[in-house]
C-alpha cells in the first residue's frame, strides 16, 4: 500500500478563502503536507487530479461555514471523503470539521457534528489548537484514503424496479437523507424501531434519482444489501435486505404501513408525492433544484419551477435553436417546445384521472399561479358557480385540494395553510386542458372572486415567501429584541444606593410592549419554534413575554403605584419608595430575574447572529 501523498486535504467554500488560507499556512509551518484547491467551481463535479489528492490524503479537514452546503462541489467532495471513511468503520478518524457559525444545523450528516474541533481558529491560541488536534489526527493515519473506496455492489441493481442512473447533483439532500436513515438515537433506551424516512415532493421533482443515486452512493452503509419495490403494485421487498426502498407509495397510512419490513431493525425509504405520508416517519422534502446546483437565467429557472427533467434540458441546452431567452420562454408559455413534452407526458396520467371537482381547483390554481391559495377561495368560486356559500362548499373544495396534493399536483406553504401549483405544471395544464372555454369561464369566475374580497377578511392568496427573506426577517426582529432588553435598567444589576424600583419597572413594561410590536409585526412563517438544535424567535418572544415579564408586572407594578398614590408632597420619591414593605423583595425579584434574562439574550443573540450579549 503507498503512502498517502497529503497529510490534509482542505475543503471549503472559495468565498472563505481568507480565513482558510491562514489555516492551511498554519498547518503547513507545522510540517504537514497540505491541499487547498483555490480553483472557483461553482457548477462543476470535482476534476480527476481533485478526486486523487482527496484520495490519497490521510485527513479531510472541513470548514463547514453556512454557504459551504450550498456549494455543489464542496459537497462532493465531503460525501466522497465520507463515504471512503464510513468504510473504513468511522468516519471521525478521517474528518475533522471547524465550524465558524453560531448554530450546527446546517452541518449534515448529523454524525459530522461529532468530528467538529473545539472553538474557531480565530485567535492565535485557537489556532494553535486547532494544528495541535490535526497534527496528532495526521500522525494516527498511515494509510490513503482511497484505500477504502469499493467497487459497486453487484446486488444494487438487481431489482426489476430499480431506475436507470439519473443524478442531479443533490449532494447535500443526499447527506440529509442519510442522517435521516441513521438518527444518532442518544440516551434512548428500550427497542426502538428502525427509521422510517418519508422522501416527499411534487411530481417530477427527481425523488426517485435522489434514492437511487442515494442506493449507488452510500450502498456500502448497507451490508445486507438493499431491496427495492414499487409501493402503488404494492409489491413488498423480501426479507433480509439491510434497507427497504419503496417507490411511488400512495394511498391511506394504515396500507402504507402494512409494505414497511416486518423486522424493527431493518430501516426503510418511503418515495411518495403526498406530503401527508410524511407522518409515517421523518419526512424529507425536495424542493427545486437551487442556484448552487445548477447555472441558469432566472427567467428560465422560474418558468421551469417544479420540474428538474425541464430544468435540465434547459441548463443543458440553454437558448439553443432560440434567438433569445425570451423565445425559449415564449415557446414554452405556447406549449409548442419539445422541452415541455416530457413533463406533459409524465403529467398527464394524473391529469386524466382528475374529478371534475378537482379540474376546477386545478384551473383555480393555475389563474392564481405563482402564489399560495388557501382552499377557501376554491370554496369561494364553486359557491359564486352554484348560487351557494362557502361553509356548503369548503368541504367538497378541501377534498379536490387534498387530491391534488396526494398526487403531487400542488406543493404546501411553509406551514401548509395553502398551496401552490409550480410554474411547470402551470405550463402543461394550459398545453392539455381538453376544455379551453371552461378553463376561461373558471378563470373569469376566480378573479372576479379575488377582487370582491372584503378587506376585513382574511387572503385567500398569498404572496409566496422566500426562505432567506423569512430567515432574514427572523435575524433582524431578534436582533431589535435583543437592542431592547440589553439596554433595559433590569438587564444590568441595579446597585443598592441608587436607581429606583418603579423605573425599573417601567422600563420592563417598555421592553414588554416593544417585543410584543416587534413579534406582531413579525410575518406567521417567519416567527418559527425552537428545537433541540436551534432556539425559535417564536418560543424566545413567548417565553420572554408570558413566562417572565408578564407574571412580574401583574403582580408588582400595580402595587408599587398604589403605594406611590399615597406619597406625600413632602417625601421624596426614593425615600418613599424605601419605606415601602416590600421594597426589598421587589428588588430581590429584580436581581432573580437578572439571569433567565441574559439567557433569553443568548438565545436571540443566536438567532440574529450578533456577538453574545
Amino acid at each position: 500500500m503507498p503512502e498517502p501523498d497529503w497529510d490534509v486535504f482542505i475543503s471549503y467554500d472559495r468565498d472563505d478563502d481568507g480565513v482558510v488560507s491562514r489555516i492551511a499556512e498554519a498547518l503547513t509551518s507545522a510540517g504537514l503536507q497540505v491541499f487547498r484547491d483555490t480553483t472557483l467551481r461553482p457548477f462543476t463535479p470535482i476534476s480527476p487530479d481533485l478526486l486523487k489528492a482527496l484520495l490519497g490524503t490521510r485527513v479531510v479537514l472541513v470548514y463547514y461555514s453556512a454557504s459551504y452546503p450550498t456549494r455543489m462541489a464542496c459537497q462532493e467532495e465531503l460525501a466522497t471523503a465520507y463515504l471512503a471513511a464510513q468504510v473504513e468503520g468511522d468516519p471521525s478518524s478521517r474528518i475533522l470539521v471547524i465550524n465558524p457559525e453560531d448554530t450546527f444545523t446546517h452541518i449534515e450528516p448529523v454524525h459530522l457534528r461529532d468530528t467538529l474541533t473545539a472553538g474557531r481558529p480565530v485567535t492565535r491560541a485557537a489556532l494553535n489548537h486547532l494544528v495541535e488536534t490535526v497534527v496528532a489526527r495526521a500522525a494516527a493515519v498511515t494509510v490513503p484514503l482511497g484505500r477504502y473506496v469499493r467497487a459497486r455492489p453487484p446486488w444494487l441493481t438487481s431489482s426489476p424496479h430499480y431506475p436507470p442512473e439519473r443524478f442531479t447533483g443533490r449532494w447535500h439532500d443526499l447527506l440529509r437523507l442519510h442522517s435521516a436513515l441513521h438518527p444518532t438515537t442518544g440516551r434512548l433506551t428500550g427497542p426502538v424501531r428502525a427509521p422510517v424516512t418519508v422522501l416527499h415532493g411534487v411530481a417530477g421533482i427527481g425523488k426517485t434519482a435522489l434514492a437511487a443515486a442515494y442506493v449507488r452512493h452510500f450502498g456500502s452503509a448497507f451490508p445486507r444489501g438493499i431491496a427495492w419495490s414499487d409501493g402503488r403494485n404494492e409489491v413488498r421487498p423480501a426479507d433480509g435486505a439491510g434497507l427497504w426502498v419503496v417507490d411511488d407509495v400512495s394511498g391511506e397510512p394504515d396500507r402504507i404501513r402494512a409494505l414497511l419490513p416486518s423486522d424493527p431493525e431493518v430501516p426503510c425509504l418511503l418515495i411518495t408525492r403526498d406530503p401527508r405520508l410524511a407522518t409515517l416517519g421523518t419526512g424529507l422534502e425536495l424542493l427545486d433544484l437551487g442556484e448552487h446546483d445548477i447555472q441558469l437565467p432566472s427567467s428560465l429557472r422560474e418558468v421551469a419551477s417544479g420540474a428538474t427533467d425541464l430544468l435540465l434540458w434547459l441548463a443543458a441546452s440553454m437558448t439553443a435553436g432560440f434567438d433569445s431567452t425570451r423565445g425559449a420562454v415564449n415557446s414554452l408559455y405556447r406549449g409548442t417546445s419539445q422541452l415541455i413534452q416530457p413533463t406533459i407526458k409524465r403529467l398527464r396520467p394524473e391529469l386524466d384521472q382528475l374529478t371534475s371537482v378537482e379540474w376546477v381547483a386545478l384551473r383555480i390554481f393555475a389563474t392564481a399561479a405563482p402564489t399560495f391559495v388557501s382552499p377557501l377561495l376554491v370554496a369561494d368560486v364553486l359557491a359564486a358557480d352554484l348560487g351557494t356559500t362557502r361553509e356548503d362548499e369548503f368541504r367538497k373544495a378541501q377534498g379536490a385540494v387534498m387530491g391534488l396534493v396526494a398526487k403531487g399536483l400542488l406543493r404546501g406553504s411553509p406551514h401548509g395553510e395553502s398551496f401552490e401549483l409550480p410554474q411547470a405544471f402551470v405550463l402543461t395544464v394550459r398545453a392539455v386542458d381538453s376544455d379551453p372555454m371552461e378553463a376561461e369561464r373558471v378563470r373569469t369566475q376566480t378573479l372576479r372572486v379575488i377582487r370582491k374580497q372584503a378587506p376585513a377578511e382574511r387572503p385567500v392568496i398569498f404572496a409566496r415567501p422566500l426562505r432567506d427573506d423569512l430567515n432574514r426577517a427572523e435575524r433582524d426582529a431578534a436582533h431589535r429584541v435583543l437592542n431592547e432588553l440589553t439596554t433595559r435598567v433590569p438587564f444590568r444589576p441595579l446597585a443598592d444606593d441608587h436607581g429606583l424600583l418603579r423605573d425599573a419597572l417601567s422600563s420592563i413594561h417598555q421592553l414588554f410592549k416593544r417585543t410584543r410590536e416587534i413579534r406582531d409585526a413579525m410575518p406567521s412563517q417567519a416567527l418559527r419554534d425552537s428545537t433541540t438544535a436551534r432556539p425559535g424567535l417564536r418560543t424566545v418572544t413567548n417565553r420572554l413575554l408570558d413566562e417572565i415579564l408578564r407574571p412580574l408586572l401583574s403582580r408588582w407594578h400595580p402595587a408599587l403605584d398604589e403605594h406611590f398614590d399615597l406619597r406625600p408632597g413632602n417625601v421624596g420619591r426614593r425615600t418613599h419608595e424605601r419605606a415601602w414593605e416590600h421594597h426589598d423583595r421587589l428588588r430581590t425579584e429584580l436581581d432573580e430575574l437578572r439571569p433567565e434574562l441574559q439567557e433569553v439574550a443568548e438565545e436571540l443573540a443566536l438567532i440574529s447572529g450578533s456577538p453574545r450579549p
